[in-house]
C-alpha cells in the first residue's frame, strides 16, 4: 500500500437531505425500533451509542411523509427517493444543513490509515489491495454510520460517518462492508451476527491495538452492547417525546395470522404459499422459538434429506418477502443451533 491516502472526506448537503429520508425509511419499516435504536433529535450530545439523530422538524407538514419515504430504495448510497420527496425533504430540514465537525477524526485517520488498513486486511485475510478507495461523507444524521460498496471495478467503499463518531467507529464501518455480504450469503446469518463479527474485530483483535496507537480514548461501545444496555431508560424517555412531538411513528408493526394468512397492521401480506407458511408458524409462536424440525415440517422434507441449509434458505427467502412489502427481515431473528423467532 502507498503512502498516499485512500480517503476521500465531503461533505454534501444532497447527501445528507438522503440520509435523513433513509432514517426514516428504517423508523417506518421496524428496523430501528426492533433493533434497540432510538431516534432523538440532534441538538444535543448522547453518551449512548444506539442513537438515531434526527431534525426537529414537522415531518407530516410534508404530504403522506411517511408514506413516501417506506417507498425508497435504501440498496444504494445515497437512498434513492423521487425527486418531489428530496426536494420537500430538503426545504423542511434546511436550517439543519449546516456543515459537520469532522476534522479531527479526519487528522486522526490519515495518520492511521495505512496501519489499520493494514491490519484489517490481515485479521480478515484480504486479496492484495481489495480496500482501493474510500469516500467519507460526515453527516450529522442518524446512526453512527453506514456504508456499502460500489460495485464497479475501483471497488469504492462509500460510508457516511456521523461527526460524534471517531476513527474506531469509520474501521468498524469498513469491517462491517467487507464481511457482511459473506455473513447474509454463505452464512444466511442474520444482521445482529454480522455486527457481533465486526464489533469483535474492533474490540478484540489486534486492529482495536492499532487503533489504540492512534486514539487513546474512544466512544466507540459496540453495537451490540449498546442496543442490549439495560441503561436506556433516559434515552427512552426522550426519545418517546421527541417522536410524539414531531409526529414520528416509532411503533413495531404488528404481526396476526388468520387461517393460514398473515396480517402487518391488519393488512394482509401476500406472499408464496411457502413463505406464508413460514411466516405464519413464525407468527403464530411470536416470541418463542421455532425449531428447524417445525419448519421442516412446513418444507415436506423427507427426514433422510433433512437439510439446516434448505431450512435457512427458506428463512432468508421469507426475509426478502417482508423487505419487499417494506418491512425489516431482521423481525425474524436467528437463534444459533435453536432455530427462529419472530420478534
Amino acid at each position: 500500500m502507498s503512502n498516499a491516502s485512500i480517503t476521500t472526506w465531503k461533505y454534501r448537503k444532497d447527501y445528507e437531505t438522503l440520509r435523513v429520508i433513509n432514517a426514516c425509511r428504517h423508523i417506518t419499516n421496524g428496523f430501528f425500533k426492533i433493533n434497540g435504536f432510538y431516534p432523538l433529535p440532534a441538538n444535543r450530545k448522547y453518551k449512548e451509542f444506539n442513537t438515531v439523530l434526527l431534525p426537529e422538524v414537522l415531518y407530516n407538514s410534508i404530504p403522506r411523509f411517511w408514506d413516501r419515504v417506506e417507498k425508497t430504495n435504501d440498496d444504494f448510497i445515497p437512498t434513492l427517493a423521487d425527486r418531489d420527496l428530496y426536494e420537500e425533504t430538503y426545504k423542511l430540514i434546511s436550517k439543519d444543513l449546516v456543515g459537520p465537525k469532522y476534522q479531527e477524526t479526519e487528522m486522526a485517520w490519515q495518520k492511521a490509515e495505512k496501519e489499520v488498513l493494514s491490519e484489517i486486511s490481515g485479521v480478515l485475510n484480504l486479496k492484495e489491495n481489495q480496500i482501493k478507495t474510500i469516500q467519507v461523507y460526515p453527516t450529522r444524521f442518524s446512526t453512527g454510520s453506514s456504508f456499502e460498496i460500489d460495485q464497479s471495478p475501483q471497488q469504492t467503499f462509500r460510508i457516511f460517518l456521523r461527526e460524534d463518531m471517531d476513527i474506531y467507529q469509520l474501521a468498524f464501518a469498513l469491517v462491517s462492508v467487507l464481511t457482511r455480504p459473506f455473513v447474509f450469503k454463505n452464512l444466511s446469518g442474520s444482521w445482529e451476527e454480522s455486527q457481533i463479527i465486526a464489533d469483535w474485530v474492533i474490540r478484540q483483535s489486534s486492529v482495536g491495538n492499532v487503533l489504540k496507537k492512534y486514539q487513546k480514548s474512544t466512544n466507540f461501545a459496540g453495537t451490540i452492547n449498546a442496543i442490549r444496555s439495560k441503561e436506556n431508560g433516559n434515552i427512552a424517555k426522550i426519545s418517546q417525546e421527541f417522536c410524539s412531538k414531531y409526529g414520528i411513528p416509532f411503533k413495531e408493526s404488528n404481526f396476526t395470522s388468520n387461517n393460514g394468512d398473515v396480517f402487518v397492521n391488519d393488512q394482509k401480506l401476500e406472499l408464496p404459499n411457502m413463505s406464508r407458511k413460514i411466516l405464519a408458524k413464525l407468527v403464530e409462536n411470536k416470541g418463542n422459538i421455532v425449531t428447524p424440525d417445525d419448519l421442516s415440517t412446513i418444507l415436506a422434507v423427507e427426514e433422510d434429506s433433512f437439510s439446516l441449509y434448505a431450512v435457512s434458505k427458506a428463512v432468508q427467502r421469507v426475509r426478502d418477502e417482508l423487505e419487499k412489502n417494506r418491512l425489516s427481515s431482521t423481525y425474524i431473528q436467528t437463534l444459533r443451533g435453536r432455530g427462529y423467532m419472530l420478534r
